[in-house]
């Protein structure tokens, strides 16, 4: 290579990079920035050139490095090369910073620091970074940001979503049309102005028809695309008024710059503005997010990569906006060599391998459009069939051959008129979820070695009317991975949502043997998934125990260790009768008697005083609020145990009184009183249950994790609370009765006193009462007979998260990084009574000198011995982690001399 002038300049590195492996084709030269500076070099791994494809940057320096590298954020490219006159600087682009990578690299070292980092600087490494990081931690390179791209993208998205709105509001006001449109002209509206949009984004790419696009002739504009995707644009150019209104948008897209802009950009697009709340509501449309969509394809990579090329057919039933099929045409592309990978050679590759099918036909339009703006600069061609896929068999048409099957289906029931409708036109459909009866349909049709990677609503993992579709999947399929979500996956709708990932086997193979990744993520965990796809919690079981019970449960519990080692233990139900609160008839509903009342706030003949619901304060220690409730039988809809009165009973909420592991709080009501479904009652069978041991029990934390665990987002069942395994209840408890005595005893007196009390004494007393609660929870916690090293990990569940239901404050047990293996008793003996505990060994020490220590004495010092040690860890910590790094970074220098 020549030799590198003086002084450097960004195109000086063009030979470079050429090297590195950016094609003519790929590097765009002279980029003007919005507000920032013109970037001399943008080398992009493939087509389309946009932000997910751009790799590499390289700019010459306006003196104020870090603005001009910030400049380039929405380029989306993770490397910017910023050259000085005599030296250059390698910058790491992030999602909210950017910052120097490495030393500077003097002139004379430019061309040698390019030979190193070849490969780590080539299209292909940088793109796998972006795409596949965040999954194949192989692919990660220590340079490349992962959230970078998402962040890129979503802001594309929203620009674009303004620019639409914005347009969508004109073209109304040109035409004089009122706010509720009817759905022909809405849709006119949605189409004309995202078809402006695609052929902005087909002519700002640089697509052959496209580059010198007249916008000031919106006929000739829609013609062009029309013909781009084989359409026609007579739906759109239906009379002179509409035309000259389109024109005012067309002039107003002109000016907008959307050359960057991704397909995934449009996904965001799509759910935010274009589905409307009946499509929503009727069809079950909730578009994918790109991070979902991202993970699924990228998880199943190296399983496609090992079909060969000419049987990697795609297929997306209920394609909604093709999210999933512009993915595997990414992937499908990056599989293929480099000369069969180029635009003219792959177009009838990628057009004979992708297919999918929706309902929605402006669904369709859309995917059609994100999936030509991904294959650029090909022209439209792709297979996509409308139809409603429960009144015609394209579904095993097109699973047939399918090898790699990726679907978001609709999560809604199937309704009874609509069962009716396809009953009489096709065939009766086998479940009541749309969900199962599509992947069903589309997994028993599938080839053997199919892959499939499905987005499904988490009642499909264990609803009795989804069995079948589940014995399909644990006998017939092997499943790699399932992935539990929160609620807040999808932007619209809150189903709590699980990612299952998979294969078909073969007859002969045996699914018991295929080991699962069970994953999980919690609500606070989302944005660590979605940037790094991070999970709270990772287990690895066999498929076999999906196999065990006839329903074919998909579920494995978080702590499953716990309750596999408490699996011999006795069940809450086998000493308790369980059971809902009384439920009254819909004032709204045809059979509530006329003139009714439910509820009253001062005593009726016929009313009993009763909780209706928690109130506004849940404290354990105290009962709800009691209203007078009717007991006529005319308006009660079901009994269950609520209206039984009289029977002393641990009351506690139906539902999480909160979506963390402190998710119950029991009251005891020693009077009976009665109770709406909103409780769950706890009732000791024959009376022979004090109400202070289940008080304990249910307020304690092994019962709260299991309830947690166990338990929907909406709902703690009263079958939940059946199958909690307790210890022998019928055995005496008086320490745990003592320490619940003494604890409601010093709650009573700190609520009596409150109002006297300063605040140091307020905080004093608070606590305190939290110590004589963390006595009740660790004689709990003995009954079990748990493993140290299990109740340890039990109780640092509880890590991060208010403990709800009590007048302190609590979001742990231990301190945070304290790593000694104690249990709760051993961790109040060294800290609220440590004069007691040090005392006693004291003692025994004088014992030993004196040679009076007798055998049991002898094991006791022992345990004193193990707890002082304990107590000198958590009071001066040893800084491990910082001496191992001094160690290692001795050794690096050679300074280590051994310890």
């Amino acid at each position: 290579m020549p030799s590198l002038p003086h002084p450097l300049q960004a195109q000086d590195l063009l030979p470079y990079l050429r090297d590195c492996g950016y094609a003519e084709a790929n590097v765009e030269e002279n980029m003007a920035l919005k507000d920032g500076p013109t970037v001399a070099l943008a080398c992009f791994s493939q087509r389309p050139r946009d932000s997910r494809s751009a790799c590499i940057v390289a700019l010459d320096t306006t003196g104020n490095p870090e603005k001009d590298v910030a400049a380039c954020r929405t380029i989306g490219a993770p490397v910017v090369l910023v050259c000085w006159p005599d030296h250059l600087q390698w910058w790491k682009l992030g999602s909210t910073e950017a910052c120097g990578f490495g030393p500077e690299i003097p002139l004379h070292d430019v061309e040698g620091f390019f030979i190193k980092y070849r490969d780590d600087l080539a299209p292909q490494t940088i793109y796998r970074a972006k795409t596949l990081g965040r999954i194949d931690a192989s692919h990660q390179r220590e340079f490349v940001d992962l959230g970078l791209m998402p962040m890129v993208e979503q802001e594309a998205g929203r620009t674009i979503e303004r620019l639409l709105l914005d347009q969508v509001s004109a073209l109304r006001s040109t035409l004089q049309w009122p706010r509720q449109l009817d759905k022909d002209q809405a849709h006119w509206l949605l189409k004309s102005v995202f078809w402006l949009l695609g052929a902005k984004m087909l002519h700002d790419k640089e697509v052959d028809g496209f580059i010198r696009l007249d916008f000031s002739d919106v006929e000739q504009v829609f013609e062009r695309v029309a013909r781009h995707y084989g359409l026609s644009a007579e739906a759109i150019l239906t009379s002179p008024d509409r035309i000259a209104a389109l024109q005012k948008v067309a002039n107003a897209v002109a000016v907008v710059d959307l050359g960057l802009t991704t397909t995934e950009a449009l996904a965001y697009v799509y759910e935010n503005t274009l589905i409307s709340k009946e499509v929503r509501k009727d069809l079950g449309t909730h578009s994918t997010p790109a991070y979902l969509i991202d993970y699924i394809v990228g998880r199943l990579a190296p399983w496609i990569a090992e079909i060969p090329a000419d049987q990697r057919h795609v297929f997306e039933p209920t394609c909604g906006h093709s999210g999933f099929l512009v993915a595997a045409v990414r992937l499908l592309t990056s599989l293929l060599p480099p000369t069969l990978a180029a635009p003219r050679e792959r177009k009838a590759y990628l057009r004979q391998h992708i297919s999918g099918c929706d309902v929605d036909a402006f669904a369709l339009e859309i995917a059609r459009l994100s999936l030509t703006l991904t294959d650029i600069p090909n022209p439209n061609g792709w297979k996509l069939i409308e139809g409603n896929v429960f009144v015609t068999d394209t579904l095993e048409e097109q699973a047939e051959r399918a090898m790699i099957v990726l679907s978001n289906p609709p999560f809604e029931s199937i309704k009874p008129e609509d069962r009716e409708a396809y009953t009489r036109s096709f065939r009766a459909p086998k479940f009541v979820s749309r969900a199962a009866e599509i992947l069903h349909r589309t997994l028993k049709a599938m080839p053997v070695g199919g892959v499939f990677g499905f987005i499904v609503p988490q009642t499909l993992l264990h609803g009795q009317n989804a069995t079948q579709f589940r014995k399909l999947l644990v006998t017939e399929m092997e499943l790699a991975e399932i992935c539990l979500f929160p609620d807040s996956v999808f932007n619209f709708g809150k189903p709590e949502t699980a990612v299952l990932i998979g294969r078909k086997i073969r007859a002969e193979e045996n699914p018991a043997n295929k080991v699962v990744r069970y994953r999980r993520i919690r609500p606070k965990a989302m944005d660590a998934f979605r940037s790094g796809y991070e999970a709270s919690s990772e287990v690895t079981v066999f498929q076999e125990c999906f196999l065990k019970g006839p329903d074919y449960d998909l579920r494995v519990p978080d702590l499953e260790n716990i309750w596999a080692a408490c699996q011999g233990l006795p069940k809450l139900n086998d000493f308790v009768e369980i059971g809902q609160g009384f439920s009254f008839i819909g004032e709204d509903q045809p059979d509530f008697p006329v003139g009714s009342q439910r509820t009253s706030t001062v005593p009726l003949p016929g009313f009993e005083e009763g909780f209706e619901n928690l109130g506004k304060q849940v404290m354990t220690h105290r009962l709800p609020p009691t209203i007078y409730m009717n007991m006529d039988e005319k308006i009660i809809r079901r009994e269950i145990l609520g209206r039984g009165k009289g029977k002393p009973q641990i009351i506690c909420a139906n539902a999480p009184i909160q979506s963390t592991p402190w998710c119950a709080a029991a009251m005891m009501d020693a009077v009976g009183h009665v109770a709406t479904t909103r409780f769950n009652l706890i009732r000791s069978k024959e009376g022979v249950l004090g109400l202070t041991k289940l008080w304990a029990l249910i307020n304690s934390p092994i019962a709260n994790a299991f309830a947690y665990c166990h338990s929907t987002k909406r709902d703690i069942l009263t079958g939940t609370w059946r199958k909690f395994p307790v210890p022998d209840l019928t055995q005496p408890m008086e320490s745990v009765e003592t320490a619940v005595e003494n604890y409601l005893a010093a709650v009573s007196r700190f609520e009596t006193g409150f109002s006297l009390a300063n605040d140091e004494e307020r905080v004093g007393q608070k606590d305190a009462l939290r110590v004589l609660h963390w006595r009740i929870d660790a004689e709990v916690l003995k009954l079990y007979k748990l493993p140290v090293e299990l109740e340890r990990q039990l109780l640092d569940y509880f890590a991060g998260h208010r403990r709800a239901g009590v007048p302190f404050q609590q979001d742990r047990y231990f301190p945070e990084g304290y790593e000694d293996f104690i249990s709760l008793a051993d961790y109040l003996a060294i800290t609220a009574d440590w004069e007691a505990t040090n005392n006693r060994r004291l003692d025994l020490i004088d014992k030993k000198l004196a040679k009076t220590l007798t055998d049991s004495e002898r094991v006791e010092l022992a345990d004193l011995k193990r707890l002082a040690c304990a107590k000198a860890n958590l009071v001066m910590p040893l800084p491990h982690k910082e001496l191992a790094e001094r160690e290692a970074d001795l050794k690096r220098r050679g300074l280590w001399r051994g310890a």
